[in-house]
């Protein structure tokens, strides 16, 4: 490895990154050494890849931030399995009596609940349940 001086900050903090990531945590003395750089510059170098939110530290270190893979955008989501959704939303509807309050989360599934409960209050029904979207 070249030194750490060498390198520029974005650069040096990078390869920290990389460092990291290939052995999912190191010590603080631990990345000073393998850079060529102080236990000051590595802890600096720590705190802005913490700030990205890409590590989380520890007393002495850092280690990898686990991440959920990204979702996919909405109108891909509500595409999938669209059949199942209908069904599902429909069958909950009817579930759902008139004058009832629902708390409706969020999802493509729960979408297709909150139109189905909307299209029976369309329908000429005498009263419809309150929705509560959170």
């Amino acid at each position: 490895m070249r030194s750490g001086s060498a390198l520029s900050n974005v650069e040096r903090q990078e390869q920290l990154l990389l460092y990291i990531q290939q052995r999912h945590r190191a010590t603080v003395n631990e990345l000073s050494q393998h850079f060529g750089v102080s236990v000051a510059t590595v802890r600096r170098d720590l705190e802005s890849l913490e700030e990205q939110g890409v590590i989380q530290r520890f007393h002495g270190g850092a280690k990898v931030t686990r991440q959920a893979p990204p979702e996919l955008p909405v109108l891909q989501r509500a595409e999938q399995q669209a059949h199942e959704k209908q069904r599902i939303g429909r069958a909950t509807a009817r579930l759902i009596e008139d004058g009832d309050t629902i708390f409706l989360g969020s999802g493509t599934t729960v979408l297709s609940v909150a139109k189905h409960v909307h299209e029976r209050s369309v329908e000429g029904l005498p009263s419809s349940p309150i929705l509560c979207l959170c």
